[in-house]
């Protein structure tokens, strides 16, 4: 089975839009992506927090299924949520002043869900469609992460003949 690990927000919705819909061209880009690599469609993104496939929470995950599904595509799974846990990070200077700041545990991100989600699957190949890096290459994705070319543009021809090349040549690899 070949998975596309789906954000919402920097690639099916471009940043700064000034409503919650899904443009029709990044709807048409993904169903080609799907059609050309015979993949399911596994959302990553934050939208999936408040879904539930017997009924909608959430306006903005109705208005989303609801849009690929006039378009044919279904989402197959969502990977799962966990809660962001923060780490204290303490520096001392050379100065011997004390630094203090959380960072957020790698445990805790979009890169550990699907992680979890793949151990959990037989998939033959995948790729990460996404505008930011959540710790992939700390667990074995980085080779598999398409970063969406510009995140105010959305899913680009650019970022859709990258994942191809990915979903239709690389076998699942992770550390």
């Amino acid at each position: 089975m070949k998975i596309i690990f789906l954000d919402v927000d920097g690639v099916m919705l471009p940043i700064g839009s000034k409503n919650k819909l899904i443009p029709e061209d990044k709807i048409i880009a993904l169903k080609e992506l799907i059609e050309e690599t015979n993949s399911k469609v596994v959302l990553s993104s934050t939208w999936r927090i408040n879904a539930n496939r017997e009924h909608y929470e959430d306006e903005d995950y109705e208005n989303l299924v609801k849009s690929l599904k006039k378009h044919g595509i279904e989402i197959y799974d969502h990977t799962p949520a966990k809660q962001i846990k923060m780490i204290k990070n303490e520096v001392i200077t050379k100065s011997g002043r004390q630094i203090v700041n959380y960072v957020i545990d790698p445990s805790s991100t979009r890169g550990a869900e699907i992680n979890e989600w793949l151990e959990k699957n037989d998939v033959s190949s995948f790729v990460i469609l996404d505008d930011q890096n959540f710790y992939y290459e700390l667990f074995g994705l980085g080779d598999n992460f398409v970063k969406i070319n510009d995140r105010y543009m959305g899913l680009e021809q650019i970022d859709i003949e990258k994942a191809k090349n990915i979903l239709n040549t690389k076998q699942k690899t992770r550390i």
